[in-house]
């Protein structure tokens, strides 16, 4: 029976010797538990500061896209503001819009001369060149606007689109086909 006891108090010994590895394996697991939560609550923070800092440069840029593209336009920002948001309700993007204005302005200005590839499209759809360059920038948009979304042939409406805006006319036809209505 000694050998039990001997057996008992060795057993004992070791169980307690397990059990304080335990307590300290469990110390330094909920140590390192701690340390990644903080580690995760920095990369949260981190990403976040990211975030706000991606969306504050996309604003300013975003800004200085509609600055720059009323300087080639003549448009202010805050209409342009809200001609790109229905641009891109169309699938149209601010620089298509923008060449798309910016030819319009050149076009209307060499057809007030009597020259250049919308003279032909002016007189098609019923506007006088001279009075139309007359016009700010944004009343001469959305007249040619009106005046292509009255023509009911749609190969003549591409066609005079075409005139007007050049290339650009397969970008911005959805925002014209919108009509000045919709555009509002």
């Amino acid at each position: 029976m000694a050998t039990i006891a001997n057996l008992d108090v060795n057993l004992r010994a070791k169980t307690e010797k397990f059990d304080k590895k335990m307590k300290k394996s469990r110390g330094i697991v909920g140590m390192f538990k701690k340390s990644v939560n903080q580690l995760k609550g920095q990369l949260i923070g981190l990403a976040a500061g990211m975030g706000l800092k991606a969306m504050v440069g996309t604003f300013v840029d975003t800004g200085d896209a509609l600055h720059k593209m009323s300087i080639r336009t003549g448009i202010s920002v805050e209409r342009l503001s809200q001609l790109t948001h229905a641009a891109s309700q169309s699938g149209t993007n601010i620089d298509q819009l923008s060449q798309a204005i910016f030819r319009m302005n050149r076009r209307v200005g060499n057809a007030a001369t009597g020259t250049g590839p919308a003279v032909r499209a002016l007189k098609v759809l019923g506007i006088e060149a001279k009075a139309l360059g007359k016009l700010d920038t944004e009343a001469q948009f959305m007249k040619l606007v009106d005046a292509l979304n009255a023509v009911e042939d749609s190969s003549l409406r591409s066609q005079m689109g075409f005139e007007v805006f050049g290339d650009n006319w397969r970008q911005i036809k959805p925002l014209i086909d919108q009509g000045t209505e919709g555009i509002k």
